[in-house]
């Protein structure tokens, strides 16, 4: 209480406007975003570091919301809360600063530069702090938040090297197989999302580099097409199902499954048949 109060004292018109709008890069359409860009017209190798990490990270704070089930500061007498409609389930761990942490700290070990290092820390630094301002998450929440992001990245991205290695993929089922035992417990709807979209992850992953391993072009053009058709694809499946699948938990993972299972799989299947 103490913490949030102090910072709310310094609330300001100008202050809601901007961490309001620097929240949003803990949303998970940015994650989205930059990871087809890298995926599908940079690095594949790195575009699944960084899937893989995402999705380790967002399911496992989906499974640790709902077993404590921490209530959320907004309502508590002498809090400010803003932006609430972003403020889904339970309060610990901070989701927007994990899956912020999980994103960032992967692009830093890609990037591997003291900058990028410095403005990558900034980043997390800054959506965690916006989460107090905005009085939706209590400073733990915050602190998880970044430790279970970080872990998140180091587990997945030993997970995927060693898998190269050995020539197994199917060790992510390590993580994956627990993951839906979960379900039976911890079945809010971050978790069924997060835990579908691995899923298809998973899948799209085995069957990508078995019967595609498709290869980045160097053409401008063909990138751009690349992204510019799946983007519309994929605002299909994320928003426009919604219009006619029911808002139940079945169909809710199906819709993420179909997410990444076409963003791995069937975008690339796509790409390659019409040699772009």
């Amino acid at each position: 209480m103490n913490i949030i109060t102090w910072i709310q004292q310094f609330s300001s018109p100008f202050l809601d406007i901007f961490f309001n709008a620097l929240t949003i890069l803990g949303e998970e359409t940015l994650g989205i975003a930059i990871f087809i860009i890298v995926f599908w017209t940079m690095n594949k190798d790195y575009g699944y570091k960084l899937l893989f990490a995402y999705l380790t990270s967002m399911s496992l704070n989906g499974c640790v919301k709902d077993f404590f089930k921490t209530p959320r500061p907004i309502g508590t007498e002498g809090i400010r809360s803003l932006r609430t409609k972003t403020a889904t389930g339970y309060s610990f761990p901070s989701g927007h600063t994990q899956g912020t942490t999980t994103l960032w700290t992967s692009l830093s070990i890609i990037i591997n530069k003291v900058w990028f290092y410095i403005l990558c820390g900034s980043i997390i630094v800054l959506v965690g702090l916006s989460r107090l301002y905005l009085g939706v998450h209590w400073p733990k929440d915050v602190f998880f938040g970044i430790i279970f992001g970080i872990l998140s990245v180091l587990l997945s991205n030993y997970i995927y090297v060693k898998g190269k290695e050995k020539n197994n993929p199917y060790l992510f089922l390590y993580i994956l197989i627990p993951l839906l035992i979960s379900l039976i417990f911890f079945n809010s709807t971050d978790s069924i999302k997060a835990i579908a979209g691995f899923s298809g992850a998973f899948i799209g992953y085995i069957l990508e580099i078995k019967y595609i391993n498709f290869t980045i072009p160097k053409n401008m053009y063909k990138k751009i097409i690349r992204l510019l058709s799946g983007i519309i694809i994929i605002l299909f499946i994320k928003s426009g199902l919604k219009f006619f699948l029911p808002n139940m938990a079945l169909f809710h993972f199906i819709r993420y499954f179909i997410l990444t299972f076409f963003i791995v799989f069937l975008g690339p299947l796509i790409f390659k048949k019409l040699k772009i």
